[in-house]
């Protein structure tokens, strides 16, 4: 399956729908198995959906991966 792929209705990836649904194990492994943590849905990126709907865990997982604000490499 492509992990990075983006539905039609708001481009949310696999990994986007794991953090807004708080699915934070689930998030964890998309991130390892290698998604693109730099793609945005048609509103939001993801550093900002995980602020609005998961914990800390992965806000802080996103970050050691390099993503910055506004999906921007670091």
């Amino acid at each position: 399956a492509d992990l990075n792929r983006q539905d039609r209705l708001n481009g949310f990836t696999a990994l986007m729908w794991a953090i807004c649904t708080g699915q934070e194990e689930l998030a964890e492994y998309i991130i390892e198995k290698g998604a693109d943590i730099h793609l945005r849905g048609r509103r939001n990126d993801l550093l900002h959906m995980a602020l609005r709907y998961s914990s800390n865990k992965i806000v802080s997982h996103l970050l050691k991966k390099g993503i910055g604000v506004n999906g921007e490499h670091l």
